[in-house]
């Protein structure tokens, strides 16, 4: 049987919001250090993520997979996508701050107000 991605998905709204809360975060934290996202590795920013979220039923935010709690798989999503939208970022001419254009990825721009 093979998945979709997008009937994996349970609750957009749910996810678009915890998406948003996080990269806000990120935002916050980033600006209040006086850092950009890109001088982070992509590790370094799956770590705050996992962070941010800490969650046990959702690790590392990621509800579109279920991941059924395990940790290192959700961390692997997670860094997939980290990992992939850096590389959009950097073929887009870099636009934006990296996290900003990362949820930019993540969230349908439906649900961005």
């Amino acid at each position: 049987m093979k998945l979709n991605l997008f009937d994996l998905l349970k609750d957009e709204i749910f996810v678009a919001g915890i998406v948003v809360f996080f990269l806000v975060l990120l935002i916050i934290v980033g600006v209040a250090m006086g850092e950009s996202w890109d001088s982070f590795t992509d590790e370094q920013i799956v770590e705050a993520i996992g962070r941010a979220e800490n969650s046990i039923e959702y690790p590392y935010g990621v509800r579109s997979i279920n991941t059924k709690g395990d940790k290192e798989y959700a961390r692997r999503i997670c860094l997939n996508s980290v990992r992939n939208g850096r590389a959009r970022w950097i073929r887009a001419g870099r636009p934006d701050d990296l996290i900003v254009y990362i949820g930019k990825g993540i969230v349908r721009p439906k649900l961005i107000h």
